[in-house]
């Protein structure tokens, strides 16, 4: 009898603590932001990488986290706005903006992975000399380039340091993705990229 008691008091703690700390994660905003070297990738013969960074702040808009035993795994849903470029030499540089929409799911360990896809707006500017004809003659343009819209989506896998220290607000990632751009000759052109980040994570409790 005084084991069913006890064992009936520890059940009944455990699960009020769980509660505390899912209450406690609901009742907090948590405001990731991300900063990513990125490498648009040439697949052909040989292969090139285009240097770039990325840019991102995510708003979280769910939260549903899930116990299983004493182990708590976070999933989230955030929407991030981006910011972007990245420079093909003797071709163009492109910078883009826009808006992901992200899933993402934490383990204990602090390991997580996840899956977003977004849209934006594009703006390519040429690395090389334009000449315009205008007037009987030829001018040498600045600036020259063309607006895209800009379509993507991006898996990754990481690391989250405040899971075994709250004193630690850092994460590390990497991952990878395709990007397509419209119009290019009136069709959409693909491109893949890798990217290796860190992330600071901002936590308030909410008002």
């Amino acid at each position: 009898m005084k084991f069913q008691l006890v064992f009936a008091v520890l059940l009944a703690s455990f699960f009020k603590i769980s509660t505390i700390e899912v209450s406690a994660q609901e009742n907090q905003k948590k405001i990731p932001i991300q900063l990513a070297a990125i490498s648009d990738l040439d697949i052909g013969d040989p292969i090139s990488f285009s240097p770039g960074m990325m840019l991102d702040v995510g708003l979280r808009i769910m939260n549903k986290p899930k116990i299983n035993g004493s182990r708590i795994r976070e999933r989230e849903f955030y929407l991030k706005p981006f910011l972007g470029f990245y420079k093909r030499e003797d071709y163009h540089t492109a910078v883009m903006l826009g808006t992901d929409l992200t899933y993402r799911a934490t383990y204990p360990s602090g390991i997580f992975w996840d899956a977003n896809v977004g849209a934006g707006y594009m703006q390519l500017f040429y690395n090389t000399p334009v000449y315009v004809y205008e007037n009987g003659t030829f001018t040498k343009k600045k600036f020259q380039g063309y607006a895209n819209v800009v379509i993507k989506g991006a898996i990754n896998l990481g690391y989250d340091l405040s899971k075994s220290n709250e004193k630690i607000p850092l994460g590390i990632y990497l991952g990878g993705g395709m990007f397509f751009r419209y119009p290019n000759n009136h069709s959409f052109v693909k491109h893949p990229y890798l990217q290796l980040g860190v992330m600071y994570t901002i936590r308030k409790d909410k008002k």
